[in-house]
């Protein structure tokens, strides 16, 4: 019976977590949409240079799947509040306002990321806002225009970026029960930061390639937009394009630039993102060449072995060349045939050939007696605990005489209290 509750009780909670991820998939899936018609809205009216009935078409479409979208989003929140209140996080007289999930300054909530998925490009509106601009080809202020149009779709693009970066929790797995279970366990609150660090250490590649390509994308379109009217080069994506990856890349050829504010600004944000994916490249090439301990022991290992065989061979030569100028002596006192000591009145040491072995072999000798940290912690370990077993023997070896004093005086009283029994009881007899 308690089995069978547990898995009554259990699976709610499974099928509600399931729904939470396909309705955030969902909702992604139409701010894609969204994002997708509007640039083509914007691509259309610059063809034909003005917005048409197609255009209109395009963003009555827009609005459609952004209403949805908001519908969704809130569905969202509201299977959220009933999670927490299954997961014995939120009070039971909680409610979506008093919970923090509609509006809160310290995590995403329904209010912000609505207003945010709200703008899109109006329908049957679109209004043209001129802009003044520094040309530095005619080094004077020159005004351009950019559409309401062209305006929400760049706002777009970046707004709707928000809602993949809050997919990543569903795709680092953070949303699980057992993930929610080691976090609680832990003490660790389950955010998207931490969810963007998971992924960034489970798949750098993966996160940083995917992250460029996107921001490219939609750098190159906002240069474009801005730049269409003012320089002739940067009417066109690829160009745009390039662009944003020599900005990304820091290098900056000169064959194109930004004029206006917003070009600037894009530019400025393809830099600072080529910085950071930079520094991050670099962290993460020197954390794969890292080794394990397990591996750094391999490599002592190998290491060792390896001097060790080069200080033998070291020993070899210094025995050869003792033995040789031991010879050359014998030689020489032989020859002469003067009763001289084998080595003679000069010592040994004067040999060149002996010296330089000698010497050889002193160095690497004393480059191989380095200590090992990890030898010397081992070793530091095995000191303490014998330090830490020699006083808690002596402390049982305290108790121990202390236990024999009070036995023996035990004894001593119970002795004395018998003596008196039984002079009472010749006493009495």
């Amino acid at each position: 019976m308690q089995s069978k509750s547990a898995t009554k009780a259990v699976l709610p909670m499974r099928v509600l977590d399931l729904k939470l991820a396909r309705n955030f998939t969902v909702v992604l899936i139409l701010a894609v949409l969204g994002v997708v018609i509007s640039v083509t809205e914007v691509y259309w009216q610059w063809h034909h240079g003005e917005s048409d009935a197609t255009c209109e078409v395009l963003k009555l479409l827009v609005s459609f799947f952004t209403l949805w979208l908001l519908a969704f989003l809130l569905l969202y929140y509201r299977r959220k509040f009933e999670q927490l209140k299954a997961t014995n996080e939120l009070l039971p007289q909680d409610t979506l306002l008093s919970s923090g999930l509609f509006v809160s300054v310290r995590s995403w909530s329904l209010l912000p990321e609505a207003l945010l998925c709200l703008v899109h490009p109006p329908p049957f509106i679109n209004v043209e806002l001129t802009l003044p601009y520094y040309d530095l080809r005619r080094t004077t202020t020159l005004p351009t225009t950019l559409t309401t149009d062209e305006l929400c779709t760049v706002f777009m693009m970046f707004a709707r970026l928000v809602i993949l970066v809050r997919y990543l929790p569903y795709l680092a797995g953070l949303t699980a029960k057992s993930a929610r279970a080691f976090a609680n366990f832990n003490h660790l609150p389950l955010t998207t930061w931490l969810s963007v660090r998971m992924t960034f250490q489970r798949h750098p590649v993966r996160l940083l390639g995917g992250a460029t390509l996107l921001l490219l994308g939609i750098l190159a379109f906002t240069m474009q937009v801005a730049e269409r009217r003012v320089n002739e080069g940067l009417g066109h994506y690829w160009n745009c394009m390039w662009l944003a990856v020599v900005s990304m890349t820091g290098i900056g050829f000169g064959d194109y630039y930004p004029q206006t504010s917003l070009g600037r600004l894009a530019a400025s944000l393809a830099f600072a993102w080529g910085a950071l994916l930079a520094a991050l490249l670099v962290m993460t090439a020197i954390r794969t060449m890292e080794l394990s301990n397990s591996e750094v022991r391999v490599n002592n290992l190998i290491e060792s072995s390896a001097a060790r065989g080069r200080l033998k061979q070291c020993a070899a030569f210094y025995i050869q060349a003792a033995w040789a100028a031991y010879l050359e002596r014998l030689q020489r006192s032989q020859s002469s045939m003067v009763a001289v000591s084998l080595l003679g009145n000069e010592p040994l040491h004067a040999d060149a050939r002996f010296c330089r072995t000698m010497r050889r072999f002193r160095q690497l000798r004393k480059e191989l007696m380095k200590p090992s940290d990890v030898l010397h912690a081992i070793f530091q370990e095995v000191l303490d605990t014998r330090t830490r077993v020699e006083h808690r023997l002596g402390d049982v070896e305290q108790k121990l005489e202390e236990m024999d004093a009070k036995f023996e005086h035990n004894i001593a009283a119970m002795n004395e209290l018998l003596q008196k029994n039984l002079k009472y009881l010749k006493h009495l007899s």
